[in-house]
């Protein structure tokens, strides 16, 4: 099957990085579109998440590295589950994978304040929370940041 644009893991990456840069700008637009931070944080996952195929069809390192560094990184865990929920509905049992997200949280967010340049920001709206099993939460731009950096630390140690 002839590939669309992508040629490597290092391209989905970069796309991650761009997919959370749309995130942020989400942000500003909340009044306007509220439904833009839910699409962007979902074309987040999903590309994040699909560096893992990409990975393992690249031949720079084991699939077997690559599915226990996932499993190990609670942030890729939690995108996995976070994909496979969003694509089939819900996250049914798998004797392979167990579940690290116990919720992923959309709350309304009211904000009044000032940035550097004095422009004052008043805004409600949306915003995201990743609630692990473990008890641990996330707001949603540690969450992408958290991504971003485990797949950089992993691309590093493994000269990708």
């Amino acid at each position: 099957m002839p590939k669309y644009y992508f040629e490597s893991p290092s391209d989905l990456l970069n796309k991650t990085k761009r997919d959370y840069e749309r995130i942020k700008k989400a942000y500003g637009m909340i009044n306007e579109n509220p439904d833009l931070l839910a699409d962007h944080f979902f074309n987040f996952c999903i590309t994040a998440f699909s560096i893992r195929d990409w990975l393992k069809n690249s031949n720079s390192c084991s699939f077997d590295e690559v599915k226990n560094y996932l499993e190990g990184n609670e942030f890729l865990s939690a995108c996995r589950d976070i994909c496979n929920t969003s694509k089939h509905y819900e996250l049914l049992p798998n004797a392979e994978r167990i579940s690290v997200t116990e919720s992923v949280e959309t709350t309304v967010v009211r904000h009044n304040g000032m940035y550097r340049r004095n422009d004052e920001v008043n805004y409600t709206g949306k915003t995201i929370t990743v609630r692990l099993k473990n008890g641990s939460s996330y707001p949603l731009n540690e969450f992408c940041t958290s991504i971003i950096g485990a797949w950089e630390s992993f691309f590093a140690s493994n000269n990708i």
